[in-house]
């Protein structure tokens, strides 16, 4: 629909890449993670030495480099030096992200995203997965075991946000799926049949009690193993959110804005291809929640139909849900809870600020959190605030945030104030803040079915 929201939905779209890496590639690009000067094979030739020498001269002015663009064009000119070695791919997955995704405000330059797109490309076409393949999980973000399957979600964001490519899309999405089940079937089977760490005689010279609690600690860290190996839990945090990642994106191929069986029919191909995987397993709850979420909006639609027809009926009609929002900073200083989750009515404790890596990573593992205040609306966990017609003449004014989004109501504004928010999961809700105090503020709000929305937004 060509509405506010629709033009909001496709931005998102095209930055949907950064929504879900920004919760860990940070950390690994601030550490200059694929800065690694090489050395001249054995036996080289003078003119490979000149190219390793070139090489990592430019790799060296890359790291300096005071801006994006003097960056990528240094470690372009290294790999012109250095082909075809396998740990290029940290440089190459380096120079996609900065393009598609660093923004300085001090040097503002414009994204290059067709660019980045071109690099994911060759990262897929170029690197083998299953040689970086490791039985120890990613457990840094810096990792190369998984970036050929992280290449493939970024990649498949921009055929979606920058080409509207959906069936690219999906095909990507599936390769990063298939390098995934790759590593998962090979770990699982490398933890169960790992054999046991040897036990230290008794009289063993190098033995005694240091030795012995060696050993028993590794005996411990195989049996563990087994037992993860045999439920199928050999994934790391990092790469089940790759994983998640991959699923959710997949989905997202079918459409933004699904019923319960499109859902189905979407995780299902997924359960598929990829049985008995991490990507199954998240699938099969996506579904589940697809379920509860027909079963909802089923309810919905009857009361509605009850209000429609004005069936006569012996019980008053429920009020709006109230409830009060406390103000992030006091909270925090009380150690209360501030973050409000529409769906299931009840306030979060992060313990934290929001503008924070950590309480994003906190909130999106909880998979609930949607709006705080803290003298502005803070809209977290991917949700967005957006104005609605009857407010049109008064709108938010909404600062972008890394973390987390701060909607600024205006100046001396009049109560209450409406306004419509768009959850993580799609879900439309109808707020109206009531009351503003020192203390925090107080809401009212409904969930909206589908075919409100477009009532609530302003025509274009």
């Amino acid at each position: 629909m060509k509405t506010q929201k629709a033009t909001m939905q496709f931005h998102v779209l095209i930055l949907s890449l950064w929504v879900f890496f920004n919760a860990h590639l940070p950390t690994s690009l601030c550490q200059d993670y694929w800065y690694k000067p090489a050395e001249p094979p054995k036996g080289a030739s003078a003119e490979e030495i000149a190219n390793t020498n070139r090489f990592n001269q430019e790799l060296r002015l890359a790291k300096e480099a005071p801006d994006r663009n003097s960056k990528v064009e240094h470690m372009a000119k290294a790999l012109s030096y250095g082909p075809n070695h396998p740990d290029n791919i940290k440089i190459e997955f380096e120079m996609a992200v900065a393009m598609s995704q660093h923004w300085d405000p001090e040097n503002p330059q414009p994204m290059r995203r067709e660019e980045a797109l071109e690099i994911y490309k060759r990262i897929l076409a170029t690197y083998n997965h299953m040689d970086y393949y490791s039985p120890e999980p990613v457990n840094r973000s810096s990792c190369k075991q998984f970036m050929v399957p992280e290449s493939a979600v970024h990649l498949a964001c921009l055929y979606r946000g920058l080409r509207r490519d959906t069936p690219k899309a999906r095909e990507t999405l599936h390769f990063g799926m298939e390098c995934m089940q790759k590593t998962y079937e090979r770990r699982k089977s490398d933890w169960a049949n790992a054999q046991p760490p040897r036990e230290p005689k008794p009289n063993d010279r190098f033995g005694g009690p240091f030795k012995r609690a060696k050993w028993e600690s590794r005996m411990a860290h195989w049996q563990k193993r087994k037992k993860a190996a045999e439920a199928g839990d050999v994934f790391s945090k990092l790469e089940m959110e790759t994983a998640k990642a991959a699923v959710r994106q997949y989905g997202y191929t079918f459409g933004q804005r699904q019923k319960g069986m499109q859902v189905a029919l979407a995780m299902g191909e997924i359960i598929r291809d990829f049985p008995d995987t991490p990507m199954a397993k998240i699938a099969a709850g996506h579904i589940e929640r697809a379920k509860e979420m027909s079963i909802s909006e089923a309810e919905e639609e009857f009361m509605s139909l009850e209000d429609l027809y004005e069936r006569p009926s012996t019980q008053p009609k429920p009020a709006p849900k109230s409830v009060f929002i406390p103000d992030v900073r006091s909270a925090l200083k009380d150690g209360t809870p501030f973050v409000f989750a529409l769906a299931p009515g009840e306030r979060i404790n992060c313990h934290q600020n929001l503008d924070c890596q950590e309480a994003y990573k906190m909130l999106m593992e909880l998979g609930k959190g949607d709006i705080a205040w803290n003298g502005s609306l803070l809209t977290v966990r991917k949700a967005k605030a957006l104005t609605p017609a009857q407010e049109s003449h008064r709108p938010l004014k909404c600062t972008p945030g890394r973390w987390c989004n701060w909607d600024t109501l205006p100046e001396k504004v009049e109560l209450p104030y409406s306004l419509l928010v768009v959850t993580n999961e799609d879900a439309d809700y109808f707020v109206q803040i009531v009351k503003i105090e020192p203390e925090g503020i107080t809401i009212t709000y409904r969930k909206l079915r589908s075919g409100q929305v477009e009532g609530y937004l302003p025509t274009p």
